[in-house]
């Protein structure tokens, strides 16, 4: 069972789905709060509650999650969370994350009654075994600051573009209840995020003792991830540092385990691969949007990452989309 006690759900104005792995509530300001249940040992938390939350809905939604060892990730898109560990406390900047361990505790505990983002909450001991994609993202938190002894730890992630608009979009599909295979979709490629941005922003700070390379390493970052249609080369770099491509190849590495130009191209392919997903753009159009003079040269990198070209990348998902809204419309 999703929630325990349905009468005083529906007290509150909760309602959930048939399967119980859904819960919506709407709240008397005007704020909502959608929950679902995606697979074992996984929540996540869509939540619009800027204009404050009543202590009987938080007690609720705090009580309903059981008491664990858990994996909690947050971003607050508006910058209004505020949260407590112990004596630590701040807020959550709109261009930022935290990813927190807590062993024995609950995992809506010590977080503000404002908030707008999106919350994801995975207990170590119910997810799936193997290598499923919240089993890395667990692994890769510990590897970036947590340690490997069962003790509560906090770290800080620099969210990307890129990251901020998945979030964005897997919270409008949760507000407007989309066919829960295409939040699980998205929820998967919310975490992939996590697992590079969670990399990228704490590894310059394990691997490298120069302050001065880790900030050229992270203005070179910041180019490509932001302005990734623009012609960024390593020459380019060399030229405006005043050192060679070899040695700022070796700082970028360094920091984020990427090369510059194998970074470069994973920015342009993922944010290339959303504009097939999300626009009518056509192929040329993409290709020059995400930095490639030629669709020829875009298809051929496309397809060296995904295995197809884009335009059967593009078929397959609207495919994939349009069983979704038949199934949706013949439930």
């Amino acid at each position: 069972m999703f929630i325990g006690d349905m009468e005083y759900m529906s007290q509150i104005g909760a309602i959930t789905d048939k399967d119980n792995r859904r819960v919506e509530i709407t709240l008397e300001n005007g704020g909502r709060i959608v929950v679902y249940y995606p697979m074992e040992g996984v929540r996540l938390f869509a939540c619009d509650i800027r204009c404050g939350i009543k202590e009987e809905v938080k007690t609720l939604l705090s009580n309903y999650l059981p008491r664990g060892h858990f994996l909690r990730t947050a971003v607050c898109l508006s910058g209004c969370c505020k949260y407590k560990k112990g004596d630590r406390s701040g807020v959550i900047h709109p261009n930022y994350g935290i990813v927190e361990q807590r062993c024995d505790d609950y995992p809506l505990q010590e977080f503000s009654d404002e908030y707008y983002g999106l919350m994801t909450v995975l207990y170590f001991n119910k997810m799936p075994k193997g290598e499923s994609m919240y089993a890395r993202l667990a692994s890769n938190a510990v590897r970036s600051g947590f340690s490997s002894e069962k003790n509560d730890a906090l770290i800080y992630f620099r969210q990307s573009n890129l990251t901020r608009r998945t979030v964005e979009n897997l919270m409008n599909m949760c507000f407007s209840n989309e066919n829960q295979d295409m939040i699980l979709i998205r929820a998967m490629e919310v975490g992939m995020r996590y697992i590079d941005d969670v990399s990228t922003s704490n590894s310059g700070y394990r691997r490298m003792g120069n302050k001065s390379q880790i900030i050229i390493a992270e203005e070179i970052m910041n180019c490509l991830t932001e302005r990734y249609d623009e012609s960024w080369t390593i020459k380019s770099f060399a030229e405006k540092y005043k050192i060679s491509g070899t040695t700022l190849n070796k700082y970028f590495l360094n920091a984020y385990g990427y090369e510059i130009k194998e970074y470069q191209t994973k920015v342009r392919m993922e944010r290339a691969e959303e504009m097939l997903r999300d626009t009518d753009y056509s192929i040329g159009e993409i290709a020059q949007r995400v930095g490639y003079a030629t669709h020829t040269k875009f298809g051929t990198v496309f397809k060296d990452r995904y295995g197809v070209t884009p335009r059967e990348f593009r078929r397959r998902y609207c495919i994939m989309h349009l069983k979704n809204q038949d199934d949706n419309f013949n439930g």
